[in-house]
């Protein structure tokens, strides 16, 4: 049998990895060689976005996926404080920043 994945990139803490097969084993979904190697090529296009491969390893093991969850957008897209788009006092100061550039703002 073809062994897909013969050894883990250096960019994967191999104590992550070897923590998310435990994972994996204790919610009775082991991988295959190949799913091994999906997840790793997965990882592999996140990292090249910015995202950092362990830390979403990780998050999984948190929240009990199954899967590694991939965010949507490459990581210079997503804003650090998601949370303070709803605070009304960070969207003026977000405002008044683009008003001194000359940008068109339009306030909620």
């Amino acid at each position: 049998m073809k062994k897909f994945l013969d050894e883990l990139p250096d960019w994967i803490d191999p104590i992550v990895w070897e923590q998310y097969q435990i994972h994996r084993k204790t919610i009775k979904k082991p991988m295959s060689d190949y799913a091994e190697y999906l997840c790793v090529k997965k990882l592999e296009k996140a990292k090249d976005d910015g995202h950092d491969p362990n830390e979403l390893i990780n998050t999984t093991i948190e929240k009990g996926w199954q899967g590694i969850v991939i965010p949507d957008k490459p990581a210079n897209q997503i804003p650090k404080n998601r949370g303070a788009w709803l605070n009304p006092d960070y969207q003026m100061q977000i405002a008044l920043e683009g008003l001194k550039k000359g940008k068109d703002v339009k306030l909620n």
